[in-house]
């Protein structure tokens, strides 16, 4: 018998598409090494399996236990100048995804859902703002997936903001993202105030549409030089521009009953993002 058959006897592992579901491949994982410190190897296994065997094009399994594993870069072993085996980093997923644009997040559009690991890396303050601690996590996705900056990922009842991207050695996509405060989208109103000199009264009309309450350290720009400075106790907020059409000097935005003067405001697309200081 060849290394590379007796090798494959072993592959009794069945594991499944995480997302068209069928026998996709059989395998084997290696040993679990209990000797790890408490960290992101603690949630990697290695995957391995012949050399020949294809994995699914979304590059998600779930084995026999119900666990999803997002499976990185290929790296073959070799005996006698072939390839006899190759080998999968396998990071446990925390469940399913929803990866969404300001837009789809606010039209309640489903957006992409994939397969992602929730990895806390640090917290982070701004002692001359707040005392709050801020979370920063990494999320992990296989490489088929695209992740754009400045989308919302929601999984379970956590939403994160996508700050960068890059492509992890070991062949996996990892955002690296803020958490977000609960309530992220917020039913709210935009007022706009018109002055009538001739009266010298002030008319009022307001539209009611869902705003993204972002923190401003998490997303902001400086335009230009003249762009007003966030200061403390501002807010940032997206809403579609369909839903409103707000301007600065005598707009406001009334969010969970506080008051807020819209500071600036520039295009995202087909939303505005919105520079908020307290009215």
């Amino acid at each position: 018998m060849r290394l590379h058959q007796a090798a494959k006897y072993f592959d009794n592992s069945a594991l499944i598409d995480a997302y068209l579901g069928g026998i996709a491949i059989y395998g084997q994982f290696d040993v679990y090494d209990d000797g790890r410190r408490d960290a992101i190897t603690v949630k990697r296994r290695i995957l391995s399996m012949a050399p020949d065997v294809v994995i699914p094009a979304r590059r998600s399994v779930t084995s026999v236990d119900g666990m999803t594993w997002l499976l990185g870069k290929g790296s073959p072993d070799y005996f006698n100048g072939a390839a006899i085996r190759t080998k999968y980093i396998a990071q446990a997923a925390d469940g399913l995804a929803q990866v969404r644009s300001f837009s789809e997040v606010l039209s309640s559009s489903a957006g992409l859902s994939a397969y992602a690991s929730v990895n806390w890396d640090k917290d982070t303050k701004e002692i001359d703002v707040s005392s709050k601690l801020v979370g920063m996590y990494y999320l992990y996705f296989s490489a088929s997936e695209t992740i754009s900056e400045k989308a919302i990922v929601g999984i379970g009842t956590d939403w994160f903001i996508v700050r960068s991207v890059y492509a992890s050695d070991g062949g996996l996509h990892v955002a690296i993202t803020d958490k977000l405060e609960n309530p992220v989208v917020d039913a709210v109103t935009v007022t706009s105030q018109t002055y009538n000199p001739l009266t010298d009264s002030t008319a009022n009309a307001s539209v009611s549409t869902s705003g993204i309450r972002i923190r401003w350290q998490s997303q902001f720009e400086y335009l230009t030089v003249d762009t007003e400075t966030y200061k403390r106790g501002d807010l940032h907020m997206v809403i579609l521009k369909s839903s409103a059409t707000p301007a600065t000097g005598g707009q406001v935005v009334t969010s969970d009953g506080v008051k807020w003067r819209v500071v600036s405001v520039y295009s995202e697309g087909t939303c505005w993002s919105l520079h908020l200081r307290r009215d």
